[in-house]
């Protein structure tokens, strides 16, 4: 019988950008080249409904939330395709908190800090970040409201692998891990560790240019436990998940069909687990004016 996926594969690589990598041949490499969006984009309001089937016909529902604490959101871009705002909101449309993003001067694309505050424009925690000469990013120190550390993050670049540590605010190890990059600087494999250094979660991608074609996690005795493999439509949009668990037991497909607009960005998507449509993402998409 088919399964439906692992919600940790499902979470793990299927959210925003996380299916492709932080090369783009032929484009500028910024926030808006890696959300998949094309042409001007100013800004992007993405709202979820649950699927509901009549007939051959697929129409949106009541608003769907996967999980609590997840929201709507309004994604907003300055010229250069920089993120300059993520606001999210509930399902009638009152904003529940936003975030702001500071860039350096001299590296407009460096994301100096992130600024969290809550609905009433209070500041609740700051992200400061610090880059090597080559604009790799090697430091990640989080604050709250009072400027008490809660957590530090330090990445460190030997050959192809990136180390990645992350500690609590008062400087304990949480957890650690370390990729092995290709020439694209995408992860060909992934090993998470604990405090203590032992491996606790591995996985190995294998990509077709900047776009990941597969995905294979592994237990804790190294035994295959799950083989994901994705595929795209022209625009390099996720449209199939399949897979197999460590028997070989197919998982239910999970395929993704949507509508473009004239520009090439998706308005619509409905995801679909096997043949059952499971929910309705709406987008409006607005552009910056032409240049004169």
């Amino acid at each position: 019988m088919n399964k439906s996926f692992l919600p940790t594969a499902v979470l793990l690589l299927l959210m925003m950008g996380v299916n492709s990598c932080s090369f783009f041949k032929g484009k500028q490499n910024n926030d808006r080249t890696n959300d998949n969006l094309v042409g001007d984009v100013m800004q992007v309001t993405e709202n979820q409904f649950m699927a509901v089937q009549n007939f051959d016909e697929v129409k949106k529902g009541e608003p769907y939330r996967p999980d609590e604490g997840d929201w709507d959101w309004i994604r907003r871009y300055d010229r250069e395709g920089n993120l300059e705002v993520i606001i999210q909101i509930s399902m009638i449309g009152d904003t529940i908190g936003y975030t702001r993003f500071e860039y350096d001067t001299e590296h407009p694309t460096q994301k100096k800090s992130q600024l969290d505050y809550n609905k009433d424009g209070v500041l609740v925690m700051r992200t400061d970040k610090s880059y090597d000469e080559q604009g790799r990013e090697i430091r990640s120190y989080t604050t709250d409201a009072s400027g008490r550390p809660v957590q530090v993050t330090t990445m460190e670049y030997v050959g192809s692998d990136k180390k990645t540590v992350h500690y609590t605010g008062d400087g304990k190890v949480q957890f650690k891990t370390i990729e092995t990059m290709n020439s694209k600087n995408c992860p060909l494999s992934t090993i998470q560790k604990n405090a203590s250094d032992q491996v606790i979660g591995l996985h190995k991608d294998s990509w077709k240019g900047e776009l990941r074609d597969s995905t294979v996690f592994y237990d804790e005795n190294g035994q295959m436990a799950s083989a994901i493999g994705f595929d795209y439509d022209q625009y390099g949009n996720l449209i199939n998940q399949h897979g197999v668990d460590g028997q070989g037991n197919p998982f239910l497909p999970v395929v993704y069909k949507y509508k473009y607009d004239g520009v090439g960005n998706w308005y619509e998507c409905v995801k679909y687990n096997g043949d059952k449509p499971e929910y309705v993402i709406e987008r409006i998409i607005d552009y910056y004016p032409k240049k004169k």
